[in-house]
């Protein structure tokens, strides 16, 4: 893994991909400071460590951590004379230095961040997939980030050397892995609701 800022972003890209021996897909973990846990991931040495190991040798993953954008809620001005439902609307602030990034990206704001995202381009054509990042503290934040990587760095370990610039397929086996975590959360989610709804079945039932 390597840590840098947004500047160096696309020189950094240009330097990897014109190594033979590393992937030209790449890993973005992307927070901000309104998610402490992942900047206290990073800097932690050990965890460091370790997610750099999960991720090979062959597969290179930065951390950009973006300005901080902000939510306001207001009113829609009333129209005089007549009646009217006023419904909140909220609007997103995203700062101007965030800009070039979300640009390269291809991504609106960063308003579901923290996320690692997987990215390459094939024929002019940005690909993107992204894992979603969560915890309430660093071992859980870890312990998610962890998951990601390693459900990606598992997806294209047994990729023949000769195949390493299959850039293409590459991005699709990660996709897929991607899209395999994704379900496999849900399904977890679902599991730890199960004894939530057993009990409130239970109420229900010895109240009949």
């Amino acid at each position: 893994m390597k840590w840098f800022g947004a500047d160096s972003l696309l020189k950094l890209i240009a330097k990897y991909r014109a190594i033979p021996e590393i992937h030209d897909v790449f890993g973005l973990v992307l927070y901000t400071e309104e998610n402490p846990y992942v900047s206290k991931v990073l800097r932690k040495k050990d965890f460091w460590n370790a997610l750099d190991s999960q991720s090979g040798k062959k597969w290179v993953i930065f951390a950009v951590r973006p300005e901080k954008g902000h939510a306001t809620t207001r009113f829609p001005e009333a129209i005089p004379g007549a009646i009217q439902m006023l419904v909140p609307i909220t609007e997103w602030h995203e700062p101007s230095e965030n800009r070039k990034l979300l640009d390269v990206l291809d991504i609106p704001d960063t308003r579901k961040l923290p996320l690692l995202m997987v990215f390459t381009e094939v024929g002019g054509e940005l690909l993107r997939c992204t894992f979603k990042i969560s915890g309430n503290n660093k071992d859980e934040t870890y312990a998610s980030l962890s998951r990601a990587i390693v459900a990606a760095a598992r997806a294209i370990e047994n990729v023949d050397p000769s195949n390493i610039k299959n850039t293409f397929e590459i991005f699709n086996l990660i996709a897929a892995a991607a899209d395999q975590e994704v379900t496999l959360q849900r399904i977890k989610s679902i599991a730890s609701l199960i004894p939530y709804v057993e009990k409130i079945r239970g109420v229900l039932l010895s109240k009949q």
